[in-house]
């Protein structure tokens, strides 16, 4: 990068970068249940190490400002390895707290302020990357835009601009940016729908030397879900395809997709139900996402699913299983669970320990001392039964 570059970044920084009030004066220093430290994390991204940390809310004197800030600062800064490394900080949350719970409506964990937009949008036309590195770079800063909280219309011009890009990988950074923006892209799904075929799960491409996977249906269909005012029907269409494909990978994420989209997914979801009545356990699990899209059916899920544990085969047992913990995760406070629990207690006293685990962590999310208790009592028969028998438990 040249030094005028240097410069222009440099003053660039100084006016998009500004500190919110939180984030002025004295940084607090690392609390006692922070074992690693704000400023370590950035020391290390300086220094070109690239760290997939996650932050609970339980670590005391986080300071997201101030990783953010100094994220956006390193790729100002254009240095070769650390900007890297910053840029895939940024675009996955490493390092920065993020709030417990479900998704917000665009499906993303955490929002990047405004004022690194520009920063990252400055650093989209560095012509000073290495090309080995440019598509992992540039997907990177795409996907950092994508969590932008108030994405401005060069953001969005930035991501359509990528959705025709040379490299296959950098489209599909572009793509899952756009889905992340949600409604705020909504002008770019005419692009995106050319990129969707719904009769092909995607295809296998040789890039760089290596085959990848490319043109991903479920990741495309669901982000073309996301940016569309309306229920979007093609789109839909592809992700119950997806759902219904052998490749978990891709089924899971196309189930994911339909949970997160919530009432607008609302058109796939008798598909959906139809997977769930097929009872099999080697299916990604529905039920919640039925759930999300319309709240109003979790008694009906229930039902079905509190007789399917009572089920004296194997396959329908472990099918029930993994549907009530997925829903327990979310729905673990609500009457219906609760009203369920006394079920569900008989199904698991009914079963070997060894039969119990899933049902037992179930048990343990609904919000009832009635559930607690009874998940206390299956790990005490479980230890017994199985020190009778010197297996090993897998917790």
């Amino acid at each position: 990068m040249s030094a005028s570059s240097r410069v222009g970044l440099a003053a660039l920084l100084a006016s998009a970068l500004a500190l919110t009030s939180s984030g002025c004066g004295r940084r607090e220093a690392p609390g006692p249940d922070n074992h690693i430290g704000y400023e370590a994390f950035i020391a290390g991204i300086r220094a070109g190490q690239s760290r997939a940390s996650r932050i609970p809310p339980s670590v005391r004197g986080w300071d997201n400002d101030a990783v953010i800030d100094a994220l956006a600062e390193i790729i100002a800064q254009g240095q070769k390895v650390p900007k890297h490394a910053a840029a895939g900080a940024l675009a996955y949350h490493h390092g920065i707290q993020r709030p417990e719970g479900p998704k917000g409506p665009r499906g993303v964990d955490f929002m990047l302020p405004a004022r690194v937009a520009p920063v990252l949008l400055t650093a989209l036309r560095d012509e000073d990357v290495e090309e080995r590195r440019r598509a992992a770079y540039r997907g990177n800063l795409l996907i950092a835009l994508g969590s932008i909280d108030a994405p401005t219309l060069e953001v969005i011009a930035a991501v359509r601009q990528a959705l025709t890009d040379d490299d296959p990988r950098v489209v599909a950074s572009a793509t899952k940016a756009a889905g992340m923006l949600g409604r705020h892209a909504a002008d770019l799904a005419g692009d995106m729908e050319g990129l969707l075929d719904v009769d092909s799960p995607g295809h296998w491409a040789e890039v760089d030397g290596r085959q990848l996977w490319i043109a991903d249906r479920a990741e495309i269909a669901g982000a073309l879900a996301r940016v569309s005012d309306r229920p979007h029907v093609r789109a839909l269409e592809a992700l119950i395809l997806s759902a219904r494909e052998d490749d978990k990978r891709h089924a899971t994420r196309a189930v994911e997709h339909l949970r997160d989209l919530g009432p607008r997914a609302e058109p796939a979801i008798d598909d959906l139900e139809a997977i769930l009545h097929e009872r099999r356990p080697t299916r990604p699990t529905v039920a919640a996402a039925i759930v999300a899209i319309s709240p109003a059916r979790l008694a009906t899920v229930l039902s079905l699913l509190t007789d399917a544990s009572m089920a004296q085969d194997e396959s329908t047992g472990l099918f029930a299983d993994r549907e009530l913990l997925g829903l327990s995760r979310e729905w673990g406070d609500s009457d219906e669970m609760r009203a369920a629990v006394p079920t569900l207690i008989a199904a698991l006293d009914a079963r070997p320990a060894a039969d119990g685990l899933l049902l037992s962590k179930a048990l343990r999310r609904i919000d009832t001392r009635r559930a607690r208790e009874a998940y206390l009592a299956y790990v005490r028969r479980e230890r017994r039964e199985r020190g009778a028998s010197g297996a090993e438990w897998i917790p």
